[in-house]
């Protein structure tokens, strides 16, 4: 059955990637609790390194499918092997390297002798996970929905259950990987069975130039991904290079960003790029920047509230999911925290709507360098968490203004009109109200697991109150608009 719906679609894609968000978490939660911080940290290491080099191994492949298998009902099987050869082929490369000394290589980068057997141990991963980055792009190119929406927790689960289970059977870091390689494979041959099933009928054949094709169409995309990617890990991958093994494993537990953020921003995004493409072709510009603020406004009087509360409460919620041995992620897990309102932004939007790509990832690199040599010389001197501070300025100060600026020019408008202040600063006044409430409950003598839980109610309690009186969303059928507040 395919599914046409684009809020439908939405919903399934939003719905997907915070399963698959909340699953990782649940995963390093106890994970965390489980092994020693070497052994935690060690782990996280394997998993960071291979996050940083899979953009740059995939070279933009599953994308690519966005483009090539839409509409083909001649040779689709075909298209569907032009892209997996190459991610297959890429995957082996990438294990025979570790193999035949990548490993040491790395473990010198990351500081951790006992990483370079790991990594020996984790090589095959990437055979098996490389291919499967294809799947989303190829069911959603040939319209089959219900297939991510069904297969996605389902794989997920199973690789979050291999890994837990052999890390508890086996013991130490060895285990974990065992189980990430293990659920991975067991994963892999049932997503490519499904790949090729919805491309099956037609022709089988592919040929070296289709590879090609594809590749060249994909390679700006995988460079996009791979400075996206390694600005996001600049900071942990500084840090664990810079840091001791223990140091990391505190710190990347508070570097992280919640599913929030790919639920609101994303949904809300992919529902109204469509449009904003639409009216800047058709030359009304100032119509396509008024739908981004409309969308910004809506983002921001939830992720505005939500920033303050979890910096409020980082060190508490820290100890309540790791354990009082990483209390301590407390500290960037605040900086992180803070960004979340920038998030309701999203400044690459516009940019994507004019097919200002280019524009894109100068920006990003530019981002990834300064946030580079600020974070080296401030973790020298400040030690590891100021790599988390410095991700916060570097997102406010260099991605806001830059992106500001060159949204300006592209759409012909003034810094003044572009962005929605008042109405973002009642959220953000509001939260402020909501916040003293979370700091006096926060020095009440409770335990922590009491302190988040009711701080939480009494914070949610505050805001929703507050935006009713201010008619933020109307007050009659309050149930039905919560829903409808993002559509």
């Amino acid at each position: 059955m395919k599914i046409r719906s684009r809020a439908f679609k939405v919903g399934i894609m939003a719905a997907g990637t915070a399963f698959t968000k909340l699953a990782g978490i649940l995963s390093a939660v106890i994970l965390a609790r489980c092994l020693s911080t070497t052994d935690y940290s060690t782990y996280r290491q394997v998993l960071l390194a291979y996050g940083t080099v899979a953009p740059f191994m995939a070279f933009g492949l599953p994308r690519a499918l966005y483009y090539f298998l839409p509409g083909e009902e001649k040779r689709a099987g075909g298209v569907l092997l032009e892209n997996l050869v190459p991610l297959s082929v890429m995957g082996f490369v990438f294990m025979v390297g570790l193999w035949c000394g990548g490993a040491d290589l790395l473990a010198g980068w990351f500081n951790n002798p006992g990483l370079a057997s790991a990594l020996v141990i984790f090589a095959p991963y990437a055979l098996f996970m490389l291919p499967q980055g294809a799947f989303t792009a190829c069911m959603m190119a040939r319209d089959r929905v219900q297939h991510v929406a069904v297969f996605r927790p389902v794989s997920k689960l199973v690789m979050v259950a291999a890994v837990i289970g052999i890390a508890m059977l086996l013991g130490g870091a060895e285990g974990a990987i065992i189980g990430a390689v293990v659920g991975t494979g067991l994963v892999g041959l049932p997503t490519i069975w499904l790949m090729f099933h919805v491309c099956r009928g037609g022709a089988w054949n592919f040929s070296l130039g289709g590879i090609k094709k594809q590749i060249f169409y994909g390679i700006p995309l995988g460079l996009s991904a791979m400075v996206g990617t390694i600005a996001g890990n600049t900071d942990k991958l500084l840090v664990s290079s810079m840091g001791a093994p223990e140091q990391f494993a505190v710190y990347v537990n508070g570097a992280m960003q919640l599913p929030l953020v790919g639920i609101v921003t994303g949904s809300v995004i992919a529902v109204l790029l469509p449009d904003m493409a639409k009216h800047y072709k058709a030359g009304e510009k100032d119509e396509a920047i008024e739908i981004w603020k409309r969308a910004a406004v809506k983002c921001g009087f939830v992720l505005i509230p939500v920033g303050i509360f979890l910096a409020a409460m980082s060190s508490d919620i820290m100890a309540l999911l790791f354990s009082e041995r990483y209390r301590e992620s407390g500290v960037p897990f605040l900086f992180y925290a803070l960004i979340l309102p920038l998030r309701s932004i999203s400044f690459s939007t516009p940019l994507l709507a004019s097919g200002k790509t280019k524009l894109l990832l100068t920006e990003s690199t530019g981002n990834l360098l300064l946030n580079a040599v600020l974070s080296y010389y401030a973790i020298k001197i400040y030690g590891v968490y100021a790599a988390a501070a410095v991700t916060l300025l570097t997102s406010y100060v260099w991605a806001s203004c830059v992106n500001s600026y060159l949204i300006c020019k592209v759409y012909g408008t003034s810094p003044l009109n572009l962005i929605p202040v008042r109405k973002l600063l009642t959220a953000f006044v509001v939260s402020l109200a909501g916040l003293v409430v979370v700091l006096v409950i926060k020095s009440l003598d409770l335990t922590t697991i009491y302190k988040v839980l009711f701080g939480a109610c009494m914070y949610a309690f505050i805001i929703i109150i507050a935006y009713l009186k201010l008619e933020v969303f109307p007050k009659r059928h309050f149930t039905k608009n919560m829903f409808k507040i993002f559509r």
